[in-house]
């Protein structure tokens, strides 16, 4: 599944106005030699059950295997802020560790299809890794079926407009720092959802210690090069056919020279321009190139993170 050519070039005409997202340096072929094992195996939780089946909010403890065993997680449907389209609500998921520790946080952002089961389950990877995690949902509890109703979602997203959007996306870092106490906070972001966190991440730099942006259009920061100051990282995919690599290149080579703050390119070729999508079929899971890909995602957010 590839929607990614309507996804971009459509972002590209109706957000003209906004540009859309950046990241800096060290462009390079992203396979690694020596990966972890995959970090999610088969779960024990039934994800229809528990993972986006209709449980209003009611908390769900479960667990889930990994290569260095089972990790005993809780997950929630909250209410995170309330803007002009009604109530802000996202999936929250967190490590039970039986301490009173505070988590590292993250803000997930989803891409074309949405806050559905799978992107759900995708989040016990970073849930693995030990992070609190906070999904927000900007599709405001749709969940697109097929490509033509992600197109819908996606304009009527964009018809409510940027500062709705960043709205919703704030709220949810203020409910992380004020009600639950983090200390530390990132956004990670897929394809459109990438372009909104470092949307977000440039209207409010002091909110974030870093962003991760999976393949979103990184062109926003054109013209802010030696003003970015908080750590990004960019993956992307060379044959993309919705992107001008020529234009990420030259975007690279200012971003290196000009940053502040540590920016990666990392680059991969031979795979689907929507490879991490986390709605595509569980059997890739253990793809070798979105284990690396996670693989570095993680180096990089831990470079940055901070728990109690």
């Amino acid at each position: 599944m590839n929607l990614r050519s309507w996804n971009f070039q459509g972002y590209i005409l109706l957000l003209a106005c906004y540009g859309f997202i950046a990241c800096k340096s060290n462009s390079e072929q992203a396979r690694t030699e020596d990966l972890p094992p995959a970090n999610i195996h088969p779960q024990v939780l039934q994800p229809d059950q528990n993972l986006g089946g209709d449980t209003g909010n009611q908390e769900i403890f479960s667990e889930f295997r990994t290569a260095q065993g089972p990790t005993h997680f809780r997950a929630k449907t909250i209410d995170y802020g309330a803007g002009v389209n009604g109530i802000s609500t996202g999936y929250y998921m967190t490590p039970v560790t039986g301490t009173a520790k505070i988590h590292p946080a993250l803000i997930l952002i989803h891409g074309i299809m949405g806050l559905s089961k799978k992107f759900k389950k995708n989040m016990q990877r970073f849930v693995a890794q030990g992070y609190q995690i906070l999904a927000v949902d900007l599709y405001l509890g749709e969940v697109p079926v097929d490509a033509s109703a992600a197109r819908e979602l996606q304009e009527a997203l964009l018809k409510r407009g940027k500062i709705d959007t960043i709205r919703n996306i704030t709220d949810a870092s203020d409910y992380l720092f004020n009600q639950l106490r983090v200390k530390s906070l990132s956004v990670v972001g897929w394809d459109a959802g990438g372009s909104w966190a470092i949307s977000t991440m440039l209207t409010f730099p002091a909110s974030f210690a870093s962003v991760v942006n999976f393949y979103g259009p990184p062109f926003e920061l054109k013209g802010q090069e030696s003003t970015l100051n908080v750590p990004m990282m960019h993956i992307f995919v060379h044959d993309d056919p919705s992107l001008d690599i020529k234009e990420i290149i030259t975007l690279e080579e200012a971003l290196k020279k000009l940053a502040p703050a540590e920016v990666v390119f990392r680059k991969f070729e031979e795979v689907a321009a929507d490879f991490l999508e986390p709605s595509l079929s569980d059997t890739q899971l253990d793809d070798e190139d979105i284990r690396a890909a996670y693989h570095h995602t993680f180096k990089f957010l831990n470079r940055y993170q901070a728990s109690d």
